[in-house]
């Protein structure tokens, strides 16, 4: 569940066509992801690149190593780790040449060549792929020592989870093991990403202005078409100065509820993006503000400036 794409190798020893030899063998649950991009494979009859995906003894060999060992689509090739021809070596290392042998030779598992690989990536010329569900680590006589792999997570979320499961693998079989992650990144996203990013870099300075000038005057306005209000307060004998604080103050309130509740809203709903951009938000946010007040003052003062008859006419 935490892995998507797997990727290993490690190397091993070959015996055919009573030739011996040494090579690497990829192990993989993707073969097409690690081929080089221009490439050809000469299949078995019988046999596709999907023999791979399926339980069995089964892999392809690079043209290079092909050719050294005069394999051909179809043949077998038997496989033997290194780790275990020691081991071998060692529990019969009193005994004559031809025990070894045999006892070589009934450890060495088979494996059906499905196809020849052609490309130009050398490692994968000169060696052997095969899948996750082939067997590899009876190859070994035990889980798969493998010297390099790489994983694709299905959640990057899960990037410590997997390294405490490789931890724990690490202190059961004495593997080796560095948890230093590495990240592939698609280019072609990567650059549509750069240009929706510098698209948004470009307009935000014109949202925020838009956004000031809606405040000035969305403020200014609504006083504006309260000069009739204004005009009775005069009347009423109110000075022009706190006329002009009743006003402004009105606005003031009515802006920081307003900006209140489009907060409150960021947070409840978006809180990951509050927490990542809080000062981006309250530098908006406040400009904003400001912008209202001075909108809500010029305002202000332009309506008490007027005579009081001139603000209590109607016009028809």
């Amino acid at each position: 569940d935490l892995i998507e794409d797997f990727y290993c190798y490690g190397n091993f020893s070959v015996r055919t066509n009573n030739i011996e030899s040494h090579t690497s063998m990829i192990v993989t649950n993707d073969v097409e992801r690690y081929l080089a991009k221009d490439y050809n494979i000469t299949y078995a009859e019988g046999y596709d690149l999907s023999a791979l995906d399926k339980t069995g003894q089964v892999c392809l060999v690079g043209q290079t190593f092909a050719d050294m060992f005069d394999i051909r689509p179809g043949d077998e090739i038997g496989l033997l780790s290194d780790s275990m021809y020691y081991v071998l070596d060692q529990l019969y290392k009193d005994k004559n040449e031809e025990i070894i042998e045999t006892a070589v030779e009934r450890n060495t598992v088979m494996y059906k060549v499905v196809g020849i690989v052609t490309t130009g990536d050398n490692n994968i010329s000169s060696g052997i792929i095969t899948g996750i569900n082939s067997g590899a680590q009876d190859v070994y006589g035990q889980p798969f020592p493998f010297g390099y792999s790489e994983f694709v997570l299905t959640d990057n979320r899960n990037l410590s989870e997997l390294n405490s499961m490789m931890e724990e693998e690490q202190r059961e079989s004495q593997q080796e093991y560095a948890p230093m992650a590495s990240f592939h990144i698609d280019s072609e996203s990567l650059e549509n990403i750069m240009r929706i990013r510098g698209l948004l870099v470009a307009l935000f300075p014109v949202a925020v202005a838009a956004a000031i000038l809606i405040g000035m005057f969305g403020s200014g306005m609504v006083i504006i078409q309260s000069a009739q209000e204004a005009a009775f307060l005069r009347v009423l004998g109110v000075t022009k100065k706190r006329v002009r604080c009743i006003l402004v103050i009105r606005q003031i309130i009515l802006c920081v509820a307003g900006l209140c509740i489009v907060a409150g809203g960021l947070y409840v709903f978006f809180p990951e993006m509050s927490a990542r951009s809080a000062r981006t938000i309250a530098s908006c946010l406040s400009m904003y503000f400001a912008g209202s007040v001075c909108g809500a003052t010029a305002a202000a003062v332009y309506v008490t400036r007027n005579r009081v008859l001139a603000l209590l006419q109607v016009r028809e």
